[in-house]
């Protein structure tokens, strides 16, 4: 939360608290004016606040309405037009709650922080140490699911698992009651570190909504982070999570996915990337208005209206 409050205070600007303050000085001003024509007193408002006491009234006036009016925005969500389903946008813990969670992970599938170029940053990590699963148990889940998945072998050197699978392989694993999805989207090199590319980002973000409409198997709610290196971001932070959103709505358009997608942004990301939720709102409300043309225009002549 410490990057969070810091990034609110950058917000709450000098211009703000000045307006702010003259804004408040004119109300008392107004009050002053309205009780003292109202009930014909010799006190007005100005009297009650003698001496200083006025000045610390204004200051604690513009103070309120600064972080009212400043305060970080955090999460928004709109309805995909025609469904039951919606997308939403937040800054917080990807593990929060029940819907379903996608965990990017290395195309060797690795878990292991001793075995593996791996920190307590990566998502992977975070499952396992959030207690939703031993590692053993989990290392051989995933290897129940891939055994009849092609890969390739490698024999470089590294650490690590040494079987390697094609970007946008999709691991389902149940842990408890929830269901959660790993997706192979991080390339590594002999030395385990990732090589996170963009296209690649695009590639397995396609491939995991292929997957969920043919294999799937799930109709809900389905938390995603920012596709990137681990739980970081690549690149410009708003294009990112734009282009996740316009993947997940382009699929939904011609899918039968019966989904609703939370995108999720690590705290510590928006905090030093300073990522504009506003700016990406605007992108999801034009992005909505196009996916709602475009259902009208794939609906039948004879009904002669949209979906509601």
């Amino acid at each position: 939360m410490t990057v969070m409050w810091k990034q609110f205070w950058a917000w709450a600007t000098l211009r703000v608290l000045v307006t702010t303050l003259l804004a408040s000085i004119g109300v008392l001003q107004i009050s002053d004016y309205v009780i003292e024509r109202a009930i014909d007193s010799e006190k007005t408002t100005f009297d009650f606040f003698e001496g200083k006491c006025i000045w610390t009234a204004v200051l604690l006036s513009a103070a309120v309405v600064t972080v009212i009016k400043r305060r970080p925005r955090l999460h928004f969500v709109e309805k995909v037009p025609g469904t039951d389903h919606s997308v939403r946008v937040e800054v917080g813990d990807l593990f929060a709650g029940t819907d379903a969670v996608v965990i990017p992970v290395n195309t060797t599938f690795d878990t292991s922080v001793e075995q593996a170029a791996l920190t307590k940053d990566n998502l992977i990590v975070q499952f396992i140490n959030h207690g939703y699963m031993d590692q053993q148990v989990l290392d051989n889940q995933i290897d129940r699911e891939l055994a009849q998945r092609q890969h390739v072998e490698i024999d470089d050197g590294r650490t690590g698992k040494k079987k390697e699978y094609s970007i946008g392989t999709v691991v389902p694993i149940n842990a408890g009651n929830r269901r959660f999805y790993l997706l192979a989207i991080l390339q590594t090199n002999e030395h385990g570190q990732a090589m996170p590319k963009g296209d690649v980002i695009i590639e397995a973000n396609d491939r995991f909504w292929e997957f969920m409409e043919d294999r799937g198997g799930f109709v809900g709610k389905i938390r995603m982070p920012v596709l990137g290196a681990g739980s970081r971001i690549i690149g410009d932070s708003e294009t990112q999570v734009e282009n996740q959103i316009e993947q997940f709505l382009a699929a939904s358009s011609w899918r039968s996915l019966g989904l609703s997608l939370t995108c999720v942004i690590w705290p510590k990301d928006w905090g030093e990337k300073k990522i504009d939720l506003s700016r990406i709102h605007q992108y999801l409300a034009v992005s909505l208005r196009r996916f709602r043309l475009s259902a009208a225009g794939a609906a039948p002549a004879e009904t002669g209206t949209e979906e509601p």
